[in-house]
């Protein structure tokens, strides 16, 4: 399974409170990476505030506690953060083994599910 997860609201945080506050927000978010997933797995930042993560041989089952794991994480990075709150935007998808193509079409599977989460997110945000 393919991760693309979205730090949202990066544009207000650097914009607001400057690119140092910024840059706390992309390593808290690689901590929450880092804390969620197996050392198995692997772990990316696409650029600016884009992440993907490959859970290695998971089983469909484990996904939606992958995705508390993350949520809980959040909360407790959020407890040691201040002026602005980590929200990450996540979509999930199943790489096809068998197709040549396998990773590259997992990874903008994913990302259309991620991007369906961040209109979500911004929604709930207002």
């Amino acid at each position: 399974f393919v991760f693309y997860l979205d730090l949202d609201g990066m544009k207000e945080i650097n914009d607001n409170l400057g690119h140092e506050y910024g840059d706390k927000a992309l390593i808290a978010t690689s901590r929450i990476m880092y804390k969620s997933f197996r050392t198995t797995d692997i772990l990316s930042r696409l650029g600016g505030d884009e992440f993907v993560a490959v859970a290695v041989k998971a089983q469909y089952e484990f996904i939606p506690i992958i995705i508390q794991r993350i949520k809980d994480y959040i909360k407790e990075e959020n407890k040691n953060l201040k002026g602005y709150a980590i929200s990450i935007s996540i979509g999930v998808s199943k790489v096809n083994l068998d197709n040549e193509s396998a990773l590259e079409d997992g990874i903008k599977d994913a990302d259309k599910e991620m991007y369906r989460a961040k209109v979500k997110n911004k929604k709930n945000r207002k």
